[in-house]
């Protein structure tokens, strides 16, 4: 069994955290609260290594004090450089709403940033976030799964190929692995890099495996 902390990157200002409407407004944030914030994130990843913690996990979210994390590879990227025994779990970038041709040249470089101990799991979203970015919501279940399978293409395919959009075959999400070595200008650290399937072994569904 492998334990994982989920680094949140809370922002500390009871005054936001009780706002009950949603978007919480800018006027809201405090450049203070907001460093403050961040500090205690990185020190409570310090303290998940001294206690043993396997994984050190963050994941992609917008406009919500409980978890300011809009680029969750940049943020994993910082955890990376304080932490050096644990795997960096990115769960996940939302792929159903961004480039997957930038998210899989992000993960590459972010392997290499980890030493090869970074998880990646990609996430659906949820309907608020679709809204912010303007992204039909009946589109995001499929954006996902034809995304998921293109970037793991991107990180395993050894020479330049075309994309013609069509259905995506999530049963070939089922277990994928991707070895580090197999990542385009990747180091070879003899180690993996592992894209989760969901319970069902369907893309998109945006669960952790049991």
């Amino acid at each position: 069994m492998k334990v994982s902390f989920f680094c949140t990157n809370r922002y500390s200002s009871r005054e936001a955290l009780d706002h009950p409407e949603w978007p919480v407004p800018r006027a809201l944030y405090e450049p203070e609260a907001g460093l403050r914030s961040l500090e205690e994130s990185l020190e409570q990843v310090r303290l998940a290594e001294e206690l043993g913690f396997d994984w050190i996990s963050c994941s992609e979210h917008h406009y919500t004090p409980l978890r300011q994390t809009p680029n969750a590879v940049l943020f994993a990227a910082a955890l990376s450089q304080v932490v050096r025994r644990p795997k960096i779990a990115v769960l996940g970038p939302l792929v159903s709403m961004n480039n997957p041709v930038r998210i899989a040249e992000e993960i590459a470089m972010l392997d290499q940033l980890t030493g090869g101990r970074l998880i990646v799991m990609f996430l659906r979203g949820t309907p608020n976030e679709f809204l912010s970015y303007g992204v039909n919501p009946d589109e995001t279940r499929a954006r996902t799964q034809e995304a998921s399978l293109l970037i793991i293409r991107a990180l395993t395919e050894a020479q330049p190929f075309g994309w013609e959009p069509a259905p995506a075959s999530a049963d070939l999400l089922l277990r994928q692995q991707l070895r580090v070595s197999d990542l385009r200008g990747g180091p070879p650290h003899g180690s993996r890099s592992f894209v989760l399937p969901t319970p069902s072994g369907r893309a998109g569904d945006g669960a952790l495996p049991e």
